[in-house]
């Protein structure tokens, strides 16, 4: 199978000032905050007028262009002006593409690729055929998982809906909870072992231990438990047992406060010390 660049294939990119030469008209104007990295899709076009255009707003599009981020960490946000699908943007969105694209990406604080790394990126050149079979699947593909993450949406508003029928508005309290108790007044909260501590005795034995990454949002991900060096009294304070709250300490956003429960999946674990530990000493609450 033979691979040629992009670049061999499309055409110089347009560009325009709006401010210079669009007076006072407004046009839309595609963001890469308008684009869903979940579901690689534009989903909000911002009308501007061209006095108060962004001065980023340089490149015309059309039907069919297809959209490729080349700033990290948005990589992979890619999308397709409506309204044709086909071989390329599904290429763009591949693993292989992007991986590349982050490993070429250079800039200390602001990591980024220029149009001619994208040019000269390879792509597989199937038959024409070929593509438009490739394209096809991958459509309905992308349709079944967009109605996946649709019905995933529905589900997460069922659970509110169910949350606010049993316990009502909790930030109004309209049933009349019992106020003021805190987490600390129902449940030992600690925090972990800490890697790259300094150990005053030799007599340490391996045991694995839950990180960041294990700890997902309401689900443990236990593909890969690294295993620690620890006293017989670190592993006896820090080891979980069965219904122990496991909550992410933080670090970037999407690490802050994931949580789940510890159903004792290993016979043997404990916790670093960026996942802490909720273990419920009061019978007046569930874990």
């Amino acid at each position: 199978m033979k691979h040629v660049s992009i670049g061999d294939f499309v055409e110089r990119v347009q560009t325009w000032n709006p401010q210079k030469e669009g007076g006072n008209s407004p046009f839309q104007y595609i963001d890469i905050g308008a684009v869903s990295q979940t579901e690689k899709a534009i989903t909000e076009v911002q009308t501007v007028r061209a006095a108060e255009a962004p001065s980023r707003a340089r490149q015309i599009v059309r039907a069919g262009d297809i959209l490729v981020s080349t700033v990290r960490p948005n990589l992979n946000a890619v999308a397709v002006v409506p309204d044709d699908l086909d071989f390329l943007f599904h290429w763009v969105r591949a693993p292989a593409f992007i991986t590349e694209m982050i490993k070429l990406a250079t800039g200390q604080s602001y990591p980024a690729v220029s149009d001619k790394i994208v040019k000269a990126s390879k792509v597989p050149l199937f038959p024409l055929d070929e593509q438009r079979r490739i394209a096809g699947l991958l459509d309905q593909a992308d349709a079944l998982r967009r109605l996946r993450f649709r019905a995933l949406e529905k589900l997460n508003t069922l659970g509110q809906a169910i949350f606010h029928e049993m316990f009502g508005d909790l930030r109004t309290n309209e049933r009349g909870w019992q106020e003021g108790v805190t987490l600390r007044d129902l449940a030992e909260v600690v925090s972990g072992i800490t890697k790259g501590r300094k150990v005053k005795t030799e007599v340490l034995r391996k045991v694995p231990y839950l990180a960041v990454s294990n700890v997902q949002d309401r689900f443990l991900k236990m593909d890969v438990v690294k295993t620690i060096d620890a006293t017989e009294d670190e592993i006896d304070r820090f080891r979980l047992y069965r219904d122990d709250i496991l909550l992410t300490e933080g670090g970037d956003p999407d690490k802050l406060g994931r949580g789940t429960l510890w159903k004792e999946q290993l016979p043997e674990c404990i916790h670093q010390n960026h996942v802490f530990r909720v273990r419920v000493t009061d019978d007046r609450v569930r874990p």
